[in-house]
């Protein structure tokens, strides 16, 4: 379970920015690596390069250095052979998939949802032991099954529309009051 914006969970849990740039041939590009260590750091690292695509993570510890590096990476394109690039930050899928693979390894093997706890105290997570869990699913209670009549159904509609329309003045009036207007004014241009 994590808790928190989706820009807190990218910067504390994230990998940081992804650089994917279109080399201008498949062969294995010995360049690029090199430049980019020299340029922003080293702590960034390949992630993959696959036919004309290569990809490297840089942390967002050395976003500070992106002003400068980007003015003369646009120009060095040629002499790297790249086409083209394109950055992005860490997706919310990618920093899930992170927390989960940490998790594994951690505990070696997978994690069930059923499994994951939150300390109140420390506000960190834990994994529960299987006995606990096994514990709770034979104290909770079977759930009973209610089926309705449409009377119910129309009953609980139209509970639902009053409190919006209590709610909403001009629901009411757009959805009620206008047709009905609208009607009874038709009623009475037939009749002329």
């Amino acid at each position: 379970m994590c808790l928190g914006s989706s820009l807190f969970l990218k910067n504390r849990f994230g990998a940081g920015y992804k650089l994917t740039m279109v080399k201008t041939s498949k062969a294995t590009n010995m360049v690029i690596g090199p430049y980019l260590i020299e340029k922003l750091g080293a702590e960034v690292k390949k992630i993959s390069e696959v036919s004309s695509e290569i990809s490297y993570q840089i942390p967002t510890t050395l976003s500070h250095r992106f002003t400068e590096f980007f003015e003369n990476f646009d120009t060095d394109l040629p002499q790297l052979g790249v086409s083209s690039y394109g950055i992005s930050i860490t997706t919310l899928e990618e920093v899930f998939l992170k927390i989960n693979a940490d998790f594994q390894k951690e505990n070696g093997g997978d994690v069930m949802p059923e499994d994951i706890g939150i300390d109140e105290n420390s506000k960190e997570l834990q994994i529960e032991s299987k006995d606990l869990v096994e514990e709770q699913k034979e104290e909770s209670a079977p759930v009973e099954l209610h089926t309705s009549s449409m009377a119910d159904n129309i009953s609980a509609l139209c509970a639902k529309r009053y409190h919006i329309y209590k709610r909403d003045k001009t629901g009411l009036c757009c959805e009620v009051l206008v047709p009905a207007i609208m009607v009874l004014l038709g009623c009475g241009l037939t009749k002329i």
